[in-house]
């Protein structure tokens, strides 16, 4: 078995090597056009000359691969963003192979630490990253609200202090402050926000900051949570990431609400409560290792 830069293939070679791979995530097949992983992956700061692929001796077709993502405001650190293996392929040491490769890689270009997020349920993916070193940093939670049966008939408020701001200047926020606060990569990089900012709106109330998706998208009946911040970090833990929320929500009376899998659950639990959220069937590990 061969393990190569992704430099080496196309972008289509390998959206089809995770297509293969991903075909039955947990019940929710992840598909990419080459079209979209192109856009994905720079907006991930994810390296295709540094990322690996996975392939039978002598042939040219990706078996697997592992995407690799790294951050200009956090030398020394990476994120496994995403590790693959064709169904045809598992259970061969494709991944124990890749893993090697990039710890290889990492001693040799300088890495000291990374980082990646795993489904809890997926036990052989995390068996596989704990025997190479990954230890468990924290829970990372989804949450959902229904809609109030009897908000149809609200009318919306307009809170006293709720403005609204533009989704770029709350992409560079939840960046700035959301690398202070050890957030997972996933909610950093915000790719809808990053890539779709028309799509998005931003709020502020107080000190609080939080994008969301269009309410007014006639389409769609839940509005997504894209991200928060609350700066000055002095300002954290009083209350005024709730107070945000519930004035946004209040602004939009009817719609179903929804946070990713991606929140830390000692960040968003309280949160949640508070406001009627339930956390979600589908919940995530960080992980981290200290390359030696």
């Amino acid at each position: 078995m061969d393990i190569r830069p992704g430099s080496d293939f196309t972008i289509e070679q390998i959206a089809k090597c995770s297509n293969e791979a991903f075909a039955d995530y947990f019940g929710h097949p992840i598909q990419w056009t080459p079209e979209e992983l192109t856009g994905y992956m720079p907006s991930h700061c994810i390296s295709k000359e540094r990322s690996l692929v996975a392939c039978p001796k002598g042939s040219d077709t990706p078996i697997g691969f592992a995407l690799m993502a790294y951050r200009e405001d956090l030398p020394g650190h990476a994120r496994l963003a995403g590790m693959g293996v064709v169904p045809s392929w598992a259970g061969k040491g494709v991944g124990s192979k890749l893993i090697t490769a990039m710890l290889d890689a990492a001693r040799a270009d300088g890495t000291e630490t990374i980082w990646l997020e795993v489904i809890t349920k997926n036990a052989p993916a995390i068996k596989l990253y704990s025997r190479n070193g990954f230890e468990v940093v924290r829970r990372l939670s989804g949450w959902a609200r229904d809609a109030d049966p009897a908000a149809d008939e609200q009318t919306p408020s307009r809170p006293d202090g709720l403005e609204e701001r533009a989704p770029e200047e709350l992409l560079q926020l939840i960046r700035q402050h959301g690398a202070a606060a050890d957030l997972p990569w996933q909610l950093w990089h915000q790719f809808v926000l990053a890539t779709r900012p028309q799509t998005c709106r931003g709020f502020r109330l107080g000190q609080a900051y939080c994008a969301i998706s269009d309410p007014e998208d006639a389409s769609k009946d839940t509005v997504s949570l894209l991200g928060m911040a609350v700066a000055p970090p002095e300002a954290r833990r009083k209350g005024e990431a709730t107070a945000l929320l519930r004035a946004v929500m209040a602004r939009y009376p009817g719609k179903k609400w929804k946070a990713p899998a991606t929140v830390p659950l000692e960040y968003g639990e309280t949160i949640a409560k508070r406001l009627g959220f339930t956390v979600d069937d589908i919940t995530m590990d960080l992980m981290k290792l200290n390359v030696k």
